[in-house]
């Protein structure tokens, strides 16, 4: 059995965009001490900001906890914290009983918003194909879309998420003039479906279509994720593998009979689409805590990137990387953004939250999602309050733009 067919590409150059803040060109390869060096290659540079941004998020949550057999203690300021010069103890005194370790595959599944099909996660063989898509097969799909939208089976996660209706996972509206409840209504919502799917209470196994058709708990969700799409598409059953793809694609050969599985809710979370040139076909993972763990760290990928200025307008001007913790007064969307000046903002940032932050910074959010996600039962604890903490709705708000410093010349 095969899994859901993503796009097909062919290799044509190499680069490495991405449309928050940046992160390594493959994922932290040694969870119990990780490197959070910059990685280059020509003459390029990505910093790994997601990966050192929940591990200090991490780091506090441990601190919080210091002389606690487990982590019940919640963080609350997570302040104190050096980003300029992180000595993260949580991986040098490792105790193998600690339950802050079960938490380090954050580091890597923190990324699956900028790579859910995992084409630069363990490995850089697929870093030029996945910069081809997201650089210009992606904005290609939308020029020949009739109205200029991106399919999610036609298309893929990897594009629905950079340029379609999933770039709330990235604290970004979908287009220029939406209102700025429907982004924070989605990423609200999104954070209390990831969460619950995060800590089982969600089947991995549950049809993708039937469950958004029928859905009621998390409805604003519906249409974003596209099951009237993933049926027009057929996969929402299982199907057979079309002739044309054993051309390209040989290992179907040694399963001549097999079929596409339909896809599940754990198929959007287990794509794994590492080979070098095409992603006609894709493998899944089938490690059941990674997948629901990359579901917890989708929503720390979009606290974080809640805090960049080329995401959000904080009050904050300019393209310097800064972090202030003021409320989002305006939702970006990327369609009409300089991609050199988006990506200024993306790298580290400034933290500029003084002594009396409106909102959480996104070290503290991340540590009390982390803290709640390790204490389910809190009593009056809830994901979504701590999204809204995050968001802080300042009253008056402007619809969704490009941003003054960040529009097209």
């Amino acid at each position: 059995m095969k899994s859901t067919p993503t796009i097909s590409l062919i290799l044509i150059t190499i680069a490495f965009p991405l449309h928050a803040y940046e992160l390594g060109k493959k994922s932290v390869e040694n969870l119990n001490k990780p490197s959070f060096s910059t990685d280059s290659l020509l003459g390029l540079e990505w910093q790994r900001n997601h990966e050192r941004l929940t591990a200090m998020s991490l780091q506090c949550l441990a601190d919080a906890n210091r002389n606690n057999a487990s982590l019940e203690n919640k963080p609350t300021d997570c302040s104190y914290l050096d980003s300029s010069n992180m000595d993260f103890e949580i991986f040098k005194q490792q105790d193998s009983k600690s339950e802050i370790q079960k938490y380090f595959q954050l580091l890597r599944t923190v990324r699956w918003p900028d790579d859910p099909t995992r084409q630069i996660y363990l490995s850089d063989k697929s870093s030029a194909k996945f910069a081809v898509t997201v650089k210009e097969i992606c904005s290609g799909r939308i020029e020949d879309d009739i109205d200029n939208k991106i399919v999610l089976p036609r298309d893929g996660i990897l594009c629905t998420s950079h340029y379609g209706s999933l770039q709330f996972l990235h604290a970004m509206a979908e287009k220029d003039g939406e209102e700025h409840r429907v982004t924070q209504e989605l990423m609200e919502t999104w954070s209390r479906f990831a969460f619950d799917l995060s800590k089982g209470t969600i089947d991995l196994t549950d049809n993708y279509h039937k469950f958004w058709i029928k859905n009621d708990a998390y409805q604003p969700l519906v249409q974003v994720m596209q099951a009237d799409k993933i049926k027009e598409w057929g996969w929402h059953k299982d199907r057979d593998i079309p002739a044309y793809l054993y051309i390209f694609n040989w290992d179907l050969f040694d399963d001549p009979d097999g079929t596409f599985n339909a896809w599940t809710l754990g198929s959007l979370f287990s794509m794994e689409c590492d080979a070098a040139t095409q992603s006609s076909t894709c493998g899944q993972i089938e490690d059941e805590n990674e997948i629901r763990l990359s579901a917890l760290g989708s929503i720390i990928h979009m606290i974080q990137d809640s805090y960049s200025n080329s995401h959000t307008n904080r009050s904050t001007f300019g393209a310097k990387p800064t972090i202030s913790c003021s409320p989002i007064t305006q939702f970006y969307s990327y369609t009409n953004q300089s991609s050199d000046t988006h990506s200024e903002s993306d790298k580290w940032p400034d933290f500029e939250c003084g002594d009396n932050p409106i909102t959480l910074d996104p070290v503290t959010a991340a540590a009390q999602v982390i803290w709640l996600h390790n204490n389910p039962t809190s009593r009056g604890e809830d994901v979504q309050d701590i999204i809204k903490k995050v968001i802080s709705h300042p009253g008056i708000a402007r619809s969704s733009g490009s941003g003054t410093s960040y529009k097209k010349i």
